[in-house]
């Protein structure tokens, strides 16, 4: 049972992550994945009460693991790409940042927090590329349907449960979080996306519009949508 102690002081951060990769472990489908690919943030919710988002993840690649993706910005090629002070300063390496909120969180039973940490992790790409697990169909991170990834999250609760029985005792998951709401914590924001002209296109922008060196500027665009 070592490995349920909480030792005191110890961000709550950290202790998400222990239980994170405690989870991961009692999965095979999970069990390759590198806990140093996910920046484990902690915030404050709005409220107490039970209802609304306890837990979301954001991913820090664009489609296919790719640290920029082409676009076009006011007629001018370019890349864009995802932007965190918080990752580059804390967790350089990550490829995603997976947010609880408390104390909400605390509010759920053991049972539904046990499951949302799984949906959470189910989220991620299998090979934790940066990009989010995509699904055939109408319901892209839902799928096939919404009920089909609940019940494979279900699935993967019960793989858990008998690798590991004791994991529901893990005092993030057993009780009503008292004392743990109170470690110290660390948040990481939203990602913005941070839009790069293309070498030739700020060179045509400086002929049009007289603008020096716009091959260096960087253009901060809207923060990324997290996923629940």
């Amino acid at each position: 049972m070592e490995k349920l102690r909480t030792p005191k002081k110890r961000p709550l951060n950290e202790e998400f992550r222990v239980l994170i990769s405690l989870v991961c472990e009692s999965i095979e489908a999970f069990r390759h994945y590198d806990l140093g690919r996910i920046a484990v943030s902690v915030s404050a919710s709005r409220g107490e009460q039970k209802h609304g988002v306890w837990a979301y993840v954001v991913p820090l690649r664009h489609y296919g693991g790719g640290l920029e993706r082409r676009g076009i910005r006011l007629g001018l090629p370019g890349f864009y790409r995802f932007a965190s002070e918080d990752v580059d300063r804390h967790q350089p390496g990550a490829h995603y940042i997976m947010t609880f909120l408390v104390p909400k969180f605390f509010r759920l039973t053991p049972e539904e927090r046990f499951e949302t940490i799984v949906h959470e992790i189910y989220h991620l790409h299998p090979t934790l590329r940066g990009d989010l697990r995509r699904f055939e169909g109408a319901h892209r991170h839902h799928g096939p349907t919404p009920a089909q990834y609940k019940a494979q999250v279900r699935r993967y609760m019960e793989e858990s449960r008998r690798h590991s029985p004791w994991l529901l005792e893990h005092p993030l998951l057993k009780g009503d979080g008292e004392g743990l709401a109170e470690l110290p914590r660390r948040h990481f924001r939203i990602p913005r996306q941070v839009f790069r002209p293309a070498l030739w296109g700020a060179l045509l922008a400086a002929l049009v519009f007289g603008a020096p060196r716009a091959e260096a500027r960087e253009v901060t665009m809207k923060v990324a949508q997290p996923l629940r």
